[in-house]
Formats: structure tokens, C-alpha cells, sequence
């Protein structure tokens, strides 16, 4: 059975207004190990407090371009049971990690809809790919 890694907790400044757009995302770059279960939590707060983002949605993915151009590489799936709080879990399977090419060259984030529908990409980084050792 795969091992499953978990990557440390972000917490994300977001504003309580939805439609405040930010300029830029903020970056974190992420290591994941092809053929392990990969988790990543994001932590999505205002002014310190956590922020209720039950009326948002998200989406996730690894691409081998930031233009999107090419279909993504791999699609995070995202447990939002707790956005009431700000917590969202994004998570890859053994499966789609193994699927990535070790050393390969990618990028990911992680986009917002808030419910008027104005998106918003509020994490961005690359993406590592290393190999395991156990099989």
C-alpha cells in the first residue's frame, strides 16, 4: 500500500469580500512523491480569524504550462467538508501522482469561485516530482 504524505498546513489571507480579487496568488511550491498519496491543507483566513467559504468553490490542478494551453497533468481532488471554518483538503491519489513524470516540469493552483461567480487563482506554485524508493 502507498504511504501518504502529508504536506505542511498554509494558511491564505483571503478578504471576506469575494469580489475583492487580488492581483497576484500566493505562491507555494509543493513536492510530491510519485506513487504516494499526497494532502495538502489550506487554511483560508481574514485578519487571522478563519473565514467561512461555504458559499465558494474550488478547483485545483497540475499542468506542464501556466498558459493552459494542454490539458492539465492532474486534477487535485478538493474535500471542502470544513470550508465553514476555511479549511479546504486537497489531495492527490497514489494513482495520479504515479502518473507524473519524475524531475518533470510543473506547475499548479488553486482557484476560487465566489458565488457571484468572479474567479479568482489565489495559490500558485511549482510543482517537484521526486521518486520513492519502497515500491
Amino acid at each position: 500500500s502507498a504511504a501518504s504524505r502529508t504536506a505542511p498546513r498554509h494558511q491564505f489571507t483571503r478578504s471576506q469580500d469575494p469580489s475583492d480579487l487580488m492581483a497576484a496568488p500566493a505562491k507555494r511550491n509543493i513536492t510530491v512523491v510519485s506513487g504516494d498519496d499526497y494532502t495538502h491543507t489550506v487554511t483560508i483566513t481574514s485578519g487571522g480569524v478563519p473565514l467561512n467559504v461555504s458559499a465558494r468553490t474550488y478547483r485545483a490542478e497540475i499542468a506542464t504550462d501556466v498558459d493552459g494551453t494542454t490539458p492539465a497533468a492532474a486534477d487535485f481532488t478538493i474535500d471542502a467538508t470544513n470550508a465553514a471554518t476555511g479549511i479546504l483538503v486537497l489531495s492527490l491519489t497514489d494513482t495520479v501522482t504515479d502518473a507524473l513524470a519524475v524531475n518533470g516540469r510543473y506547475f499548479w493552483d488553486l482557484e476560487e469561485t465566489g458565488a457571484s461567480g468572479a474567479k479568482a487563482t489565489i495559490l500558485s506554485g511549482r510543482v517537484n516530482v521526486t521518486a520513492k524508493v519502497t515500491h
